[in-house]
């Protein structure tokens, strides 16, 4: 599942699928204000992934689910996102969160 770790600012997405049919694996570092810079290449990869990115032809990039790491290195909320492309970076679009906003506890 797409990642974003706030200890090391790095965004995870291990499966974009690509308008033209091709799937991609990449890394993004957060630089400044709602920017960020690609990692290295995409990868071509055949990794499954529970919510896959698609990127269009436009250059949107939608994520379905997004694992929001915390500072304490936990999973404190899933989100989905959408961001557009630029030259080498994607520009921060919008955020929604998926979980619940209240839980409730299962008794085992």
């Amino acid at each position: 599942m797409p990642s974003y770790d706030v200890r090391n600012t790095t965004f995870t997405v291990p499966r974009i699928e690509r308008f033209d049919g091709k799937v991609f694996t990449g890394k993004f570092k957060f630089i400044r204000s709602n920017i960020w810079q690609q990692i290295g290449s995409l990868t071509l990869t055949t990794t499954p992934s529970k919510a896959s990115a698609k990127l269009s032809s436009s250059g949107v990039l939608t994520i379905p689910e997004i694992k929001y790491i915390n500072s304490a290195g936990h999973v404190n909320q899933i989100l989905n996102g959408t961001f557009r492309s630029g030259l080498a970076s994607f520009y921060f679009g919008s955020w929604t969160r998926v979980q619940p906003l209240t839980f409730t506890p299962v008794a085992n």
